[in-house]
């Protein structure tokens, strides 16, 4: 209450959701100022599957190229054939119950 008294001080006119509307404009023309500058900033680049690009020739000098397994137990499973009356399930997910 002593906060509308107060408000209606200052200006009976005074309109809180125009003001506060205003002011999320602002703020949000602020932001976008912001966040542009920001990401002119930025160096686009392609992502590459392998870092042949990265690598500047001569720096890499690899000694043993090869690769080291923790766990050696494979298995090997048939797959169960899928009719072409079956939905395929995405993901590894169940089909849906029909």
């Amino acid at each position: 209450m002593q906060m509308t008294a107060m408000l209606l001080l200052v200006s009976p006119d005074f309109n809180v959701g125009k003001t506060l509307l205003i002011s999320l404009v602002i703020g949000l023309i602020v932001a976008a100022i912001a966040v542009g500058s920001m990401a002119s900033k930025l160096k686009s680049v392609a992502q590459r599957r392998e870092a042949n690009d990265y690598v500047t020739k001569g720096s890499l000098k690899m000694q043993v190229s090869r690769d080291n397994y923790l766990y050696k137990k494979t298995e090997r499973r048939p797959r169960a054939q899928q009719s072409a009356s079956q939905d395929s399930a995405p993901h590894g997910r169940p089909p849906a119950q029909k």
